[in-house]
């Protein structure tokens, strides 16, 4: 299992929304601890992708100032 960070946790009603979810989307009845594990594994995907984005591409995540104009 992919654990997302400890600020990405994910609240009890956003795992009983995915629950729902997957139940309306896919037919896929979760418990309510696999669809917290499901919905966990995911946001974990996500951050794992954006990490290594970030390191292959850092050009994009730089922050860009503007000139101000007097």
């Amino acid at each position: 299992m992919v654990s997302p960070s400890a600020e990405m946790q994910l609240s009890k009603e956003r795992i009983l929304g995915w629950q729902k979810i997957f139940k309306e989307k896919w037919g896929v009845e979760y418990t309510f601890t696999e669809a917290e594990e499901a919905a966990n594994n995911l946001i974990g995907f996500f951050d794992l992708l954006l990490k290594i984005d970030m390191r292959e591409n850092p050009q994009n995540y730089t922050k860009k100032v503007k000139n101000k104009k007097k």
